[in-house]
């Protein structure tokens, strides 16, 4: 009886003793879940995401819906000074939809700068428990991104949404008990890549009967992972993945495709990102008869800003228009708009 009641009380003692462990585990992981009562100071925390939608190859830098969707937020606080961890707080799927919620940081951070890092739509690992851990975190997903052009035109594919993050660097917290307000824009770690490709008007005066279409379109040179956080410089990944893609027409005569691509940085003209558009012209303008067709490739860097440098976040316009064969030009202008700003360039390339 007596050391039955010892190990029942050794097994109180035990449980007690990991109940307290879990909750203050708890409170540095995931912070408060419902009122404040924690003595130390309040942060008001908000995210701000992209504005209104826009169509389909729009010069407009908007977001889609479903690219500016955000589903779950982890909020990170970190002392400035040390970069040692503060708090982790996965907010409440009510504060996610609020866009904002008030947290509480541990008692005795007030006096002390802190990092904020928010991270949108991607599950940061239990096991990073350092500001320099967190930056160095890497999206990989690349596949997931992208697919067919209904799917990437309709829906975010990959599950759980775009991977968004951003952070406030060195906010002095409050002292008056009244919560510091930090704002935090959110930015998406993919570039986005549309590619318009149509028939010029002067096809059909120099080529009259005949028709030319895009049989598909294929990019390389790019990274297949990044950084999270742009703030987190790494080795240059390497540049050899690839993907095709089938275009969306109308009519066929104009066709539409769209990639999801992760940032890099200057390159080399003889590394920027490379399109390659697969074209058929049809002597007779009948598709279904085959001996008079013939295949072609029209080769396109994309220059961006002037380096080959990818944006994370970026929106880049690439607008063809094929003229004829092999013999003809092909004009291109690539239209680079940052979601803050817009840069255009304009090129005609010889075939």
């Amino acid at each position: 009886m007596k050391n039955n009641m010892k190990k029942l009380i050794f097994c109180a003692i035990a449980a007690a003793m990991a109940l307290a462990s879990c909750n203050k585990n708890d409170n540095l992981q995931n912070g408060p879940t419902s009122a404040n009562t924690a003595a130390g100071p309040k942060v008001s925390i908000s995210f701000v995401g992209d504005g209104s939608t826009r169509a389909f190859f729009d010069a407009s830098a908007a977001a889609e819906p479903w690219e500016k969707q955000i589903n779950t937020v982890t909020v990170f606080a970190f002392s400035a000074s040390n970069g040692s961890l503060t708090l982790r707080r996965e907010l409440l799927s009510s504060e996610v939809a609020a866009g904002s919620a008030t947290i509480v940081l541990p008692f005795g951070s007030a006096n002390v700068h802190q990092n904020f890092y928010v991270v949108a739509n991607y599950a940061v690992p239990v096991n990073v428990v350092t500001e320099t851990g967190l930056l160095a975190v890497t999206d990989d997903s690349f596949p997931s991104y992208n697919g067919t052009v209904s799917d990437v035109m309709t829906q975010a594919r990959r599950s759980g949404g775009f991977t968004m993050s951003g952070s406030a660097n060195d906010v002095q917290l409050r002292t008056d008990g009244a919560p510091t307000d930090v704002t935090v824009p959110l930015k998406r770690t993919v570039a986005k890549v549309a590619i318009r490709i149509s028939v010029d008007p002067d096809f059909l005066v120099k080529y009259p009967g005949r028709k030319i279409k895009v049989l598909d379109v294929g990019i390389s040179r790019f990274a297949g992972s990044a950084p999270v956080f742009d703030s987190y410089v790494t080795t240059e990944v390497p540049m050899s993945n690839s993907m095709l893609q089938v275009p969306a027409t109308t009519d066929d005569k104009v066709w539409d495709n769209l990639f999801y691509m992760f940032p890099s940085g200057a390159r080399t003209s003889s590394t920027y990102l490379q399109l390659t558009i697969r074209a058929l012209f049809d002597a007779d303008g009948n598709f279904a008869t085959t001996a008079d067709q013939r295949e072609y490739s029209y080769t396109v860097d994309l220059i961006a800003g002037g380096n080959g440098t990818l944006l994370r976040n970026g929106y880049y316009r690439v607008d063809c228009s094929l003229k004829g064969s092999i013999d003809d030009f092909v004009n291109v202008s690539v239209y680079a708009a940052d979601w803050e700003s817009t840069i255009t360039q304009s090129n005609d390339l010889g075939l």
